[in-house]
C-alpha cells in the first residue's frame, strides 16, 4: 500500500511538472477529435477539435495572449504526455499524461503497442485510456534516428462551472522532432 501511495505521489509530481528548461524530446503532434454534448434541442451533438483549435483556445485564455504561431502541440517522449510548448521548446501546459502502460514489444524494442491510462494534469485519477503504437528506428550506435507514434484515446472532459462533463475521443500522430530555433547570424562586415 505504501509503495502505491509513493508511486502515485511521484506520478503527480511528474504530471504537475511544467518545465522551464527546454525539453530535448518533443515531437510535433497532430490531433483530431470531438467531445459529445446534449444540444438545446435535447439531441446528441459533437464539438470537434483539432491541433489548431486547441492552440487557439489556449492562446485566447492567456493574459497576455501569445501569438498562436509561437505555440506547438507536442508529444513529450521523456514524460509520456501531450503538451503545449513554445518555439523555444518550453512546456507551457500539460494536456494529457499517459501512465500504467501494458502492452507488447518486439525483441529489438523497435515496435510496441500499449494500452495506457490517460490522466489530466494535476489529478491522480485517470479519466480515460489510450492505445499507442510506436515504431523506433535506431542507428548502429543505438541512437534514435526516427520515431513514429499513432494513438487513439477515449476520455472525459471534466465539468466546469459553465459546462457538464463530456465524453471525448481523439486520434493523434507525431511528426518531426522539434528543434530549438537557430540564433540569428550576424551579418559579416
Amino acid at each position: 500500500m505504501k509503495i502505491r501511495i509513493l508511486f502515485t505521489l511521484l506520478l503527480l509530481a511528474a504530471f504537475a511538472l511544467v518545465t522551464v528548461a527546454p525539453a530535448q524530446n518533443l515531437y510535433q503532434l497532430n490531433l483530431r477529435g470531438s467531445c459529445a454534448q446534449i444540444n438545446s434541442r435535447d439531441r446528441l451533438a459533437f464539438q470537434p477539435f483539432t491541433t489548431a483549435t486547441v492552440l487557439r483556445d489556449y492562446a485566447a485564455a492567456q493574459d497576455p495572449a501569445p501569438n498562436v504561431r509561437d505555440l506547438r502541440l507536442a508529444y513529450d517522449v521523456d514524460f509520456d504526455r501531450i503538451v503545449i510548448a513554445n518555439t523555444n521548446l518550453q512546456t507551457l501546459k500539460i494536456l494529457h499524461g499517459f501512465a500504467f502502460s501494458t502492452g507488447v514489444t518486439n525483441s529489438a524494442e523497435t515496435t510496441q503497442r500499449r494500452l495506457v491510462f490517460v490522466f489530466p494534469p494535476e489529478i491522480l485519477q485517470a479519466n480515460g485510456t489510450a492505445i499507442l503504437t510506436e515504431t523506433i528506428i535506431r542507428d548502429g550506435d543505438g541512437n534514435v534516428t526516427r520515431r513514429a507514434l499513432i494513438g487513439s484515446m477515449q476520455y472525459y472532459q471534466p465539468a466546469t462551472l459553465d459546462t457538464p462533463a463530456a465524453p471525448c475521443t481523439a486520434t493523434f500522430s507525431i511528426g518531426r522532432k522539434l528543434k530549438m530555433p537557430s540564433p540569428p547570424v550576424a551579418p559579416r562586415p
